[in-house]
C-alpha cells in the first residue's frame, strides 16, 4: 500500500486533504477578487462630482416648487457626495495631487448641506435627523 503525504493512514485521502480541495473553490474566487480591478481616484471624484451636481438639480427643483421629496433628495444626493469625497482623501493621503481639490468639494458640500437644512427650517420642512457624515464644522 502506498501512503498519501499527510494522511497518516496508509491508502486514505485524510480529513485535511478533503478540506482543502472543498476550500480551493473559495480561495480562487478570493484571490479573483482581490486582483480584480478597481476604481482609481478619479473615477470615484467624478462619481462622486455628478451625485453634488443631481444635489444641487433637485435643490433648485425644491425652490421652484416646495416639494419636500426634492429636498430629500437632494440633501441625500449631496450627502453622498461628501462621504465619497471623504473616502477618497482618506485613502489618498495629503500628498497626493488632487487631496486639497477634493477637500475644497467636501467642504462646499458640506456648507450646501448646512443651507438645505436652514431652508427645511425656514420652510418648516420636517426632515430626518441625521448627522452630516464627513462635515467637522
Amino acid at each position: 500500500m502506498r501512503r498519501l503525504i499527510g494522511t497518516g493512514h496508509p491508502g486514505r485521502i485524510g480529513l485535511m486533504g478533503a478540506a482543502l480541495a472543498a476550500m480551493m473553490p473559495v480561495l480562487a474566487a478570493l484571490v479573483l477578487a482581490c486582483t480584480a480591478p478597481q476604481m482609481n481616484f478619479y473615477d470615484e471624484i467624478s462619481l462622486a462630482d455628478r451625485s453634488r451636481e443631481w444635489g444641487l438639480i433637485y435643490f433648485q427643483s425644491w425652490r421652484k416648487e416646495r416639494n419636500r421629496e426634492y429636498l430629500v433628495l437632494a440633501r441625500q444626493r449631496t450627502q453622498e457626495a461628501v462621504s465619497a469625497y471623504l473616502d477618497v482623501q482618506r485613502r489618498m493621503g495629503y500628498s497626493y495631487p488632487g487631496f486639497y481639490k477634493v477637500d475644497r468639494r467636501r467642504v462646499e458640500s458640506c456648507i450646501f448641506l448646512k443651507q438645505m437644512q436652514v431652508e427645511a427650517v425656514s420652510f418648516a420642512v420636517k426632515l430626518d435627523e441625521t448627522g452630516r457624515v464627513g462635515c467637522f464644522d
